[in-house]
């Protein structure tokens, strides 16, 4: 599943003006692809269109691309997130990412309870979507 990131730029720039994002170019999207053949679409046009870096000055990170839970964790703790790939936190020990192990659907797991608890959003843009309605809100 495809969808259309471009308008949500709009309101991260109304909402988080300090926000930083680059683009991810084809070539890396690319290597993505390969090394994760069933990387979801909704994915890899985020990172093309809105792309990596950080939302406001601290509200989260979306990574370059998706990482190891070992490359947080130790392995004992990474062994429990089997299956999971990290594609952002919110710089306070919360993570987000995929549960590859059951459709690629949206996880969250928080370091100090490692495990994944799933998401009420069901793509990225959809779940960064939310963090800028939570705040636009408050």
């Amino acid at each position: 599943m495809t969808e259309d990131v471009a308008p949500l730029l709009d309101a991260i720039r109304q909402v988080f003006p300090a926000s930083r994002f680059a683009p991810i170019s084809a070539p890396e999207l690319a290597a993505i692809r390969k090394q994760h053949p069933d990387v979801p679409d909704h994915y890899l046009s985020f990172l093309r269109t809105v792309g990596a870096g950080r939302l406001g000055t601290g509200n989260f990170m979306i990574y370059n691309g998706p990482c190891d839970p070992s490359s947080f964790f130790d392995g004992v703790v990474a062994s429990g997130l089997a299956g999971v790939l990290f594609f952002g936190d919110d710089f306070s020990g919360w993570m987000a990412g995929f549960d590859t192990l059951n459709g690629w659907g949206l996880v969250g797991v928080d370091s100090s309870s490692p495990r994944p608890v799933p998401e009420r959003a069901k793509t990225i843009g959809e779940f960064v979507a939310l963090r800028v309605s939570d705040f636009r809100f408050e």
